[in-house]
């Protein structure tokens, strides 16, 4: 189902690859992203997110802006920040997370033991990663049937709605 047709009010988990979009100005995907995270601002949406899609978020950030700055293939920057872990210290990435953490009326939602155990049996009831299976243990203990992302793993999963851009 298209993003933008999700009715105000609804209660919807956002994922990682959504904040990528709108933080890189996607050419297909960021100003639909854009409005959407919008409309959680002013209220019209419940949106949430959880500590895990940060974290994932932030990781991809730091690799990203770091194969930049420098020039590496993706596979080449574990290896290169280990040689010079101070490069970590001054990177943009953690400013971008910092303004996805201060969005308004964006609730972000931490990861209990309960959710944990319960991810582990999705794992293997819907065939999904651990983040994901995080997210959808995140989703159904906190009464959360929608969720936006264009990550088709989701709608394997029975009890959600996804949203894509």
């Amino acid at each position: 189902m298209k993003l933008d047709r999700v009715l105000p009010e609804s209660k919807i988990f956002i994922d990682t690859n959504l904040f990528l979009y709108d933080i890189t100005d996607h050419p297909e995907f960021g100003l639909c992203t854009k409005n959407f995270l919008k409309n959680i601002e002013l209220g019209i949406f419940q949106g949430k997110t959880s500590i895990i899609v940060l974290n994932e978020l932030l990781h991809k950030l730091v690799i990203g802006e770091i194969a930049e700055k420098y020039r590496l293939k993706l596979f080449q920057v574990s290896a290169f920040i280990k040689q010079d872990p101070t490069i970590l210290s001054s990177l943009k990435s953690y400013e971008l997370v910092n303004k996805i953490e201060l969005i308004p009326n964006l609730e972000i939602i931490s990861i209990t033991k309960e959710i944990f155990s319960l991810a582990k049996s999705y794992m293997v009831k819907y065939n999904l990663m651990t983040n994901d299976a995080i997210i959808v243990a995140t989703c159904n203990i906190n009464g959360i049937s929608n969720i936006a992302t264009n990550d088709g793993d989701f709608d394997r999963v029975d009890f959600l709605v996804r949203w894509n851009p």
